[in-house]
């Protein structure tokens, strides 16, 4: 699918930094791409930055999408972060901590954080929401968690539709709560 089929709302706002650019980071940044936000989308390899810049495809994860030119690829995790207004965290489960840790002296205390990794730490079991309160040492209403209806995200997915069913939260003392919908970050 080109940027061009995928057309959004164009919807403007604040830059979004998506960390991590797997299938998932990068069916977030195509989807906040092509309603006209300015996207960053961080690689932990430069070389698949590299090549995202230089292709606008992503081949190891998604190579059927075509990222909008509102998606910067970078493997610099400051640069993805600079400006930006709210960061989106995307990479797998056993990473998080790893990851967020590299991220947390870059990170404005007041930057919304979307957790949009599922499952628990190895170890510790701890939900991702929890792992990134430690590192980031969030108060309560922090890092919030990307959930919606899983089949649904699928077969959103599969019709080109990325963001079909998303919503953010925040955990809360009795479950999660809806805030904006993702494209509204």
């Amino acid at each position: 699918m080109s940027a061009d089929e995928a057309q959004g709302s164009g919807e403007t706002g604040g830059k979004v930094a998506v960390i991590g650019a797997g299938a998932w980071g990068t069916t977030l940044a195509w989807m906040l791409g092509r309603r006209g936000r300015d996207t960053a989308l961080w690689a932990r390899r430069p070389e698949l930055a590299e090549e995202m810049r230089l292709t606008r495809r992503n081949s190891a994860y998604r190579p059927e999408v075509e990222l909008p030119a509102d998606v910067t690829p970078t493997a610099d995790m400051a640069e993805a972060l600079s400006g930006a207004t709210a960061a989106i965290l995307a990479v797998p489960s056993h990473v998080v901590r790893e990851v967020l840790r590299a991220a947390q002296p870059l990170l404005p205390p007041s930057l919304p954080v979307v957790i949009a990794a599922k499952g628990l730490e190895r170890g510790s079991g701890k939900r991702m929401t929890q792992v990134a309160g430690e590192v980031l040492g969030a108060e309560a209403g922090g890092p919030e968690p990307l959930r919606g209806d899983r089949p649904r995200q699928a077969r959103g997915r599969r019709r080109g539709r990325a963001g079909s069913g998303l919503e953010t939260g925040h955990a809360g003392p009795f479950g999660v709560y809806p805030l904006p919908r993702l494209h509204q970050l």
